[in-house]
């Protein structure tokens, strides 16, 4: 006849491990369950509470009547059956692969324990073959031949066990530093409670070994609470991050892997237009009805994405970053950031810019031409005075000439100058029909004057025969041509060869202005065309100009719809080409052109 055990010494002892087994599970759940929004809370709380009960039976099977001692240990070994699958769903859900711990795919792992319980029910010969009771070591204990049936829940048990620790040593091996600790307690907590649990394995064997499941629990929980006490710490920064997510000012949209919105933050419902309630869950294609671009765009981004897009007189940065879960595509994260004031203050910096360019390129212009002027105006008051004090008819006559010849440079430097000015806001051109003879062979007198001053032999090559006609502005091209000529007698020594030379080039006809003076350097090529631009300052009093020649042919060329060119040979001579169209379609100025005028 079996009696209530007596409560000598081992068994107090045995029972005090049991209640501060089953206190400590209880408050693990608790803490658990009060952090269920935390991945694998709530799977880690019912394992716990499958702890509290299979310990609280466990107590109950030492202190019940012989007669209830079996109903107790089999309540037991149901509760302990369905710890492992609670605690692999989850580890499951903790390490990242929440999709994996939904009850919609996990409920497979509680088949097994689920139709053991049933039959230790129905079937419990199939579990032992034989059960019994014996008091032999102070403490009740059963005595049993474990069945088949026994030997499946225990490996069933084992190879979830080893299959957490392995995905918690994957976790802890590839996840950020800061929660690497935490995982390590994990760790050693569910090693302790598999350690603990050996001697079932060694009874099935057929030897005694004192059980030590539950002081292996209890020792557990210990690093389980610190785990959750560090948790509880980490838990700060996502806070922290939510706290920001809310308050920055830049959007921001949330996709899942099939484009629907998850979530967006308060800027980003501004720049919408519609609240988050209203867009989370819809798919992109209805948040960016008006901006099906956009869509297009970003679909299927697997790296950053960046684009600016101008929306009524607003521009917004966009930028999508992929989200990777497990290296896996999980979805899409879309930053919205106004930059308008950026671009208006960047606009303002390069006009600012521009201006200051455009004093600096007027304090030039005034200084080049007081500079131009300065010599005949030397000259013409030098030729006065001495025109005054003329001792003879002849050497007033020579002074005169000198006047008229410093006065017709001034008034060419003027007119060049207002030239200039007209052509950078010229927007037409005084179109007419003339052949290229008449343009080649209609030289101004200036030209003339001082290709014959410097003793310049000026020689025509093209097709006299060949009447090609241009429909162009004659006076303009006149005047590039000009230009070209002027700037080729001054840069050539006294007694220069000036070749011009004429071809048509299927819709286009080239005029070349080449010389034999000292030509000009390669890397001072690409600026002779520009503004202000001087390769000789010295000749100033020669009647060089302003440095604004080149730049007028440019300017004249580009109008016509046509293209103008050098090359140079230092040392041998430059030359000019002009490839003007047939037929001239005129071509508006640039802002730039016009600004820098």
């Amino acid at each position: 006849m079996w009696h209530t055990p007596s409560m000598q010494p081992a068994i107090v002892t045995y029972l005090i491990t049991l209640l501060f087994s089953i206190v400590m599970a209880a408050m693990l759940s608790t803490a658990a369950w009060s952090r269920r929004e935390s991945p694998g809370a709530i799977p880690f709380a019912l394992a716990m509470v499958m702890v509290m009960l299979a310990s609280t039976n466990r107590t109950m099977f030492l202190l019940a009547d012989p007669e209830n001692a079996y109903l107790w240990a089999r309540l037991r070994i149901v509760f302990l059956s369905f710890i492992p699958p609670f605690a692999t769903v989850f580890v499951l859900d903790y390490i990242g692969f929440s999709r994996w711990a939904r009850a919609s795919r996990s409920w497979p792992l509680f088949v097994v324990p689920l139709i053991l319980s049933i039959l230790l029910w129905t079937h419990d010969g199939l579990f032992f073959t034989s059960w019994g009771l014996t008091e032999e070591t102070g403490i009740r204990t059963e005595v049993q031949v474990y069945g088949p049936l026994w030997r499946v829940n225990l490996i069933y048990g084992y190879g979830c066990f080893i299959a957490i620790l392995g995905m918690l040593l994957r976790s802890m091996l590839t996840s950020l530093r800061p929660m690497r600790s935490q995982t390590l307690l994990l760790i050693i907590g569910w090693t302790i409670m598999v350690g603990s649990n050996m001697p079932f394995a060694i009874l099935s064997l057929g030897r005694y070994i004192p059980n030590l499941t539950n002081v292996g629990f209890v020792i557990a929980g210990v690093f389980f609470l610190a785990a959750l006490r560090r948790q509880g710490f980490l838990d700060r920064v996502p806070l922290a991050l939510q706290a920001v997510y809310q308050s920055m000012q830049d959007g921001v949209i949330v996709f899942d892997a099939k484009h629907r919105i998850s979530a967006m933050n308060p800027a980003a419902e501004r720049y919408i237009g519609a609240s988050s309630s209203d867009l989370v869950g819809k798919v992109s294609q209805e948040a960016f009805a008006a901006r099906p671009d956009l869509i297009e765009r970003f679909r299927g981004v697997s790296e950053l994405h960046h684009v600016e897009v101008t929306d009524k007189d607003r521009v917004f940065d966009f930028d999508m970053s992929p989200i990777l879960n497990q290296g896996e595509h999980a979805g899409n994260v879309l930053v919205i950031r106004d930059i308008t004031e950026r671009r208006i203050a960047e606009e303002r910096a390069l006009v600012l810019r521009l201006e200051k360019e455009r004093i600096h390129l007027l304090a030039g212009v005034i200084r080049d031409t007081s500079n131009e002027l300065r010599a005949p105006l030397t000259m013409i008051s030098s030729s006065v005075y001495a025109a005054q004090n003329a001792a003879s008819p002849q050497q007033r006559k020579e002074k005169l000439a000198q006047i008229e010849v410093s006065t017709s440079h001034m008034t060419q430097i003027i007119d060049t100058l207002q030239l200039l000015a007209d052509l950078d806001v010229r927007t037409t051109l005084s179109l007419s029909e003339f052949t290229v003879r008449d343009w080649l062979e209609t030289l101004p007198n200036a030209v003339r004057e001082l290709i014959d001053r410097r003793s310049h032999r000026l020689i025509r090559e093209f097709d006299k025969s060949n009447p090609v006609t241009l429909y162009a502005d004659f006076y303009l091209l006149r005047s590039a041509l000009q230009q070209l000529l002027l700037n080729a007698a001054l840069y050539t020594p006294e007694g220069g060869l000036i070749t011009l030379k004429a071809a048509q080039v299927e819709d286009t006809i080239e005029v070349t202005v080449s010389d034999n003076g000292g030509g000009i350097a390669p890397e001072a090529l690409e600026a002779i065309f520009d503004r202000f631009t001087k390769l000789n300052r010295t000749r100033m009093q020669d009647g060089s100009g302003a440095g604004i020649g080149l730049a007028i042919v440019k300017k004249v060329v580009e109008l016509h719809g046509g293209t103008v060119g050098a090359h140079s040979v230092p040392g041998k001579g430059s030359d000019f080409t002009m490839r003007i169209p047939l037929r001239a379609k005129v071509v508006a100025p640039t802002e730039q052109g016009a600004a820098s005028g």
